[in-house]
């Protein structure tokens, strides 16, 4: 018997309380990813795109390192978004509930777009059309940095994935 999956924005509203803390103790290389992407966010950034932002776990890091970048976060729960807007009031950030799938993120818009822990719930062909509208919404030099699971196996449904 098979359960149909949890719609996902259910899934995180559900879970927006306990999220900062879960993610940190129960994901491999959580707390590594969330805190250390600032690393590779490059010092000219200005405006950064987030996407599926959640509670802007990933943002701490990156408004110390640049307290005045204007952030656009885009998420599908709104509980999340609000756990976000409540840390992060007094930062540029700009926070739109919708699906990054099927939100238009402009044309040379970010300097830089940032997905963590996010990627992993989409297929291969969505990812596909994904980079192509971060390729578009991307300024000239603009950087991409995803932080996400890898999974390889030999079994076919892991692998749409």
């Amino acid at each position: 018997m098979s359960k149909i999956p949890e719609e996902m924005k259910n899934f995180f509203n559900t879970r927006a309380d306990v999220y900062d803390t879960q993610q940190i103790i129960n994901i491999d290389g959580g707390k590594e990813c969330y805190h250390e992407i600032e690393k590779y966010v490059p010092a000219y950034t200005k405006t950064l795109l987030d996407l599926g932002c959640g509670t802007g776990l990933e943002l701490h890091s990156i408004f110390k390192k640049l307290p005045k970048v204007q952030v656009t976060g885009v998420d599908l729960a709104d509980k999340m978004l609000k756990k976000l807007a409540e840390k992060y009031s007094k930062y540029s950030i700009n926070l739109i509930n919708d699906s990054y799938l099927t939100f238009d993120m402009g044309t040379q818009k970010y300097d830089t777009v940032i997905s963590v822990m996010s990627f992993h719930h989409f297929t291969h062909i969505q990812k596909l059309k994904i980079y192509g509208n971060i390729f578009r919404c991307l300024r000239d030099n603009g950087t991409f940095i995803e932080c996400d699971y890898m999974i390889g196996s030999d079994n076919a449904e892991l692998e749409t994935y």
